[in-house]
Formats: structure tokens, C-alpha cells, sequence
């Protein structure tokens, strides 16, 4: 049993917070230093969660180009961006047009001959 008035530091190595027993499930749940578990299975300080996911191959990320709505895992952008109909193309009068656009832009645009 243990009193409710004597401060405990949060289990999380790296928190260094100091709260009473009846304050740590709040704690728990905001605590930057608690595990989280990402996509691949590494486990992570939920402070880091969002950088280790930004390189990590596991998880899911949609395609940068606006309309495109695809997504798919980091190594296959490369491929997708390839053939990605919403990439910007730049014309020969200098707009920047999506690819799927491109052919009908250049049909009225007084650069292309």
C-alpha cells in the first residue's frame, strides 16, 4: 500500500517529473517520455514518435502532389513520382501545370508550336 502523499518520479527514463500516485495515470497520458510502439515495432519515446516516423520505411505517407490522394510507404515515391498525373510540370511558357493538365494547357498556350 502506498501513501498518496509522498511524490514519486515518473517511470519513463528521461521524464524526471515528480508527482503523487494519484496524479500519474493524467501523467501517463500527456508523459512526451512514454513508449510508443510504431508501425515497424521499434519502440519509441512518444516525444520522438513523429521524426522516427518521418524516416521510417513501415509507415504509410501520402503522395506530396495536391489531388493525388495516393499513399504508400517512402520507397515507392520514387516510382510513384515518376508517374504521379497531379506532379507539376513547368511549360515552355513557364506555368506550372499538373502533368495530367499539361497537354491541354499546351493545345492553347501560345508558347508551344
Amino acid at each position: 500500500q502506498s501513501c498518496d502523499a509522498v511524490e514519486r518520479p515518473c517511470p519513463h527514463d528521461g521524464c524526471g517529473a515528480v508527482m503523487r500516485p494519484g496524479e500519474l495515470p493524467a501523467h501517463e497520458r500527456e508523459c512526451q517520455y512514454r513508449p510508443e510502439t510504431c508501425a515497424c515495432g521499434a519502440k519509441v519515446r512518444r516525444r520522438d514518435l513523429k521524426a522516427h516516423q518521418q524516416s521510417c520505411d513501415a509507415v504509410e505517407r501520402p503522395c506530396p502532389h495536391d489531388g493525388c490522394g495516393a499513399v504508400m510507404r517512402p520507397g515507392e515515391l520514387p516510382a510513384h513520382e515518376r508517374e504521379c498525373q497531379y506532379r507539376p510540370e513547368t511549360c515552355a511558357c513557364g506555368a506550372k501545370v499538373r502533368r495530367r493538365d499539361l497537354k491541354a494547357h499546351q493545345q492553347s498556350c501560345d508558347a508551344v508550336e
